[in-house]
């Protein structure tokens, strides 16, 4: 490193952390910025998920009420898992459920949240009324949001619509074939509001010079929403549907809340509750804990590169003019060098 000299011929010191005081108070801060997230990191995910990769190499031993450890265990555990997730019918019903749950998302949510949060974006007429109607199940506590849609399922919808043959069989929760979709309309209500005040204040960041200029050449509604406003969004957007692919494993509708460990039919079980009901509630077993364990690592192995694929995807068409890969395909199109 080229030695650096004052105005008046004398060496100059680099400033670190060892001969300054400044840079010192600022590593300190520092630190203790990152201090709590990275034990949170190390606590909630890395102990966490370490105790359960453990579980992998351990089959429960019922004479002895302990877990054995050895290396053949995790071919059992893998055996067993592969086995169950392809015969036992009810996670064959399990997958289904949460595939399908993923597919409404994507082509309910998403859509609505966009079109919605670009009304409220505009401030037409009702916009804040809307805002604050989809944005309230996320203000209120998610168990009185329960009780509250409980209420007027079982004592609502009954008192207004006595002759639906839906209801008629009994209240819509124990209902073969509408318990199910029940639950989803809740998932879908409650689920709107967080990503339209994400997608708004996203919205918000869109030029408004660029937004006149359009205006000035005519551009309609949905012209401004798709060609201006999108490209906008488009990085936000991404993010949420290609980890969104996660939710297939971990997600679906909050069964355990509305029925607790025991659900009255299995044609509403998704993987989550599956495999969460087998170490939590009255029907959890110390045994269950290796199929589970290994389970998660197993998904989790699907699910991660599924995830990244779908991330270099939306990166390389990201639609934004800053974005390299799609300046180079203009060229490449065009035969410029």
């Amino acid at each position: 490193m080229k030695q650096l000299y004052s105005p008046t011929g004398r060496p100059l010191q680099h400033r670190t952390i060892f001969n300054n005081g400044a840079r010192r108070r600022e590593f300190y801060f520092y630190v203790g910025l990152i201090a709590l997230p990275l034990i949170q990191f190390v606590l909630m995910y890395i102990c966490v998920n370490f105790r359960s990769v453990l579980f992998v190499f351990q089959e429960y031993d019922q004479a002895s009420s302990s877990y054995v450890f050895s290396w053949g265990s995790a071919i059992t555990n893998l055996v067993d898992v592969f086995t169950r997730f392809s015969t036992a019918p009810e996670l064959l019903i399990s997958w289904k459920n949460s595939v399908l749950y993923y597919v409404l998302q994507l082509v309910i949510i998403t859509p609505l949240s966009v079109l919605t949060s670009f009304f409220i974006y505009k401030k037409l007429p009702l916009a804040g009324y809307f805002r604050i109607v989809l944005y309230l199940p996320n203000i209120v506590a998610g168990m009185a949001t329960v009780l509250g849609y409980k209420y007027i399922v079982e004592f609502g919808l009954p008192a207004l619509f006595p002759n639906s043959s839906l209801i008629q069989d009994g209240s819509l929760f124990f209902n073969p074939s509408a318990a199910y979709g029940t639950l989803v309309f809740y998932s879908l209500w409650t689920g709107l509001g967080g990503t339209l005040i994400m997608i708004k204040d996203v919205m918000s960041r869109t030029s408004l010079e660029l937004i006149e200029a359009s205006r000035m050449d005519g551009v309609n509604f949905l012209q401004e929403l798709w060609h201006i406003v999108m490209p906008v969004v488009y990085p936000v957007l991404t993010i949420t549907l290609y980890t969104g692919v996660v939710t297939v494993f971990t997600g679906g509708p909050p069964v355990y809340m509305f029925y607790g460990s025991e659900a009255f039919s299995s044609n509403i079980y998704t993987i989550q509750y599956y495999l969460f009901t087998l170490v939590v509630g009255s029907t959890a077993s110390d045994a269950y804990y290796p199929f589970a364990a290994t389970s998660g690592l197993l998904l989790t192995l699907i699910a991660a590169p599924i995830v990244f694929v779908l991330k270099y995807l939306f990166e390389k068409y990201d639609p934004n003019e800053d974005n390299p890969k799609l300046e180079k395909r203009r060229r490449k199109k065009y035969g410029l060098a």
